[in-house]
């Protein structure tokens, strides 16, 4: 088995195992460490979209492969390949100040702010703050559209991210891992 690692993120690694591309969520520490979320393995479906893999063999097989080929001398730092000891949603969102406050502002209505609060601090998928906050963009103050969103989320967490994120030209518009005022124009 040939493993080559073709991308390298804070939140995920595309690792090519013979030709074929599979997407590995971690999550990479300050001190050199990239977590592996062993849950987090993907691969391409036949109409190109991204599939969690079901098989746990398989995905500790990918996972194995990923570590052949990590790199000593990453420019992130990430020198060490770990796997987590938890998955990223085992830890409860706690939301910070200005998802809250969007919250507030977009729903007026404070049973119904209420309601959006609980389901945002519900989320159970990676990078849920930052999805958070594309969810509350996406939804520009509709109930409805925030639980349309969260089932989008739900699916697949990086189509939220992408549809806040950027425009159908893949131009990036915002950055929703910062808070909303960095993305105000």
């Amino acid at each position: 088995m040939s493993a080559r690692l073709v991308f390298l993120s804070p939140g995920q690694a595309f690792v090519d195992i013979d030709g074929e591309v599979f997407n590995v969520n971690g999550e990479g520490k300050g001190d050199g460490t990239w977590e592996v979320f062993p849950l987090m393995v993907y691969e391409r479906a036949p109409d190109s979209r991204w599939v969690l893999i079901q098989d746990a063999g398989k995905r500790e097989r990918i996972i194995a492969a990923l570590k052949t080929c990590w790199p000593d001398n990453h420019p992130g730092g990430w020198t060490r390949l770990e796997i987590a000891d938890h998955e990223p949603f085992d830890r409860p969102l706690i939301l910070p100040v200005d998802i809250v406050q969007r919250v507030v502002s977009d729903f007026t209505d404070p049973d119904e702010a209420a309601a959006v609060r609980g389901l945002l601090e519900s989320l159970e998928i990676p990078e849920a703050e930052r999805v958070a906050r594309c969810i509350l963009h996406l939804s520009a103050g509709s109930a409805s559209a925030v639980l349309d969103n969260i089932a989008l989320a739900k699916r697949d967490y990086r189509d939220a991210i992408l549809f806040a994120e950027y425009d159908r030209n893949d131009n990036r518009l915002h950055d929703f891992s910062k808070p909303f005022r960095l993305n105000e124009t």
